[in-house]
């Protein structure tokens, strides 16, 4: 009995480790429908300036366009930003927020997170 309840452990971390080491669950876009992003300065994203802090992210279809949802953990800001995906050939290694300089404005141009297969451009 002490056998199985020792197997049964084990094969529980091997397939939690080999979950977690596989990375994010892809779509078939091969993006991920919900990430988390961390901004260290306020990001204009679309028509909404968000202030600094942690989000969730949610990559959602409205008809034709994809949209990403970002929502701040923690915090009331929220904003809904149509994007266009754009293949990469291989997956990401880490997080990269791209934005431009616009006055004394971040302006988010990109976003590729870690794992996908696409980065999304706004």
């Amino acid at each position: 009995m002490r056998k199985w309840v020792v197997l049964s452990v084990i094969l529980t971390l091997v397939v939690l480790i080999g979950t977690a080491v596989a990375g994010p669950k892809l779509n078939k876009f091969g993006v991920a429908d919900v990430a988390r992003v961390n901004f260290i300065a306020p990001v204009r994203v679309g028509e909404v300036l968000l202030p600094a802090g942690d989000y969730e992210v949610r990559h959602t279809m409205v008809g034709e366009d994809h949209v990403m949802e970002f929502k701040q953990l923690g915090g009331k800001a929220e904003v809904r930003a149509k994007c266009t995906l754009v293949p990469t050939k291989e997956k990401a290694a880490l997080d990269q927020t791209i934005f431009v300089v616009n006055g004394n404005e971040r302006v988010l141009q990109r976003l590729i997170l870690k794992g996908e297969l696409a980065e999304h451009q706004f």
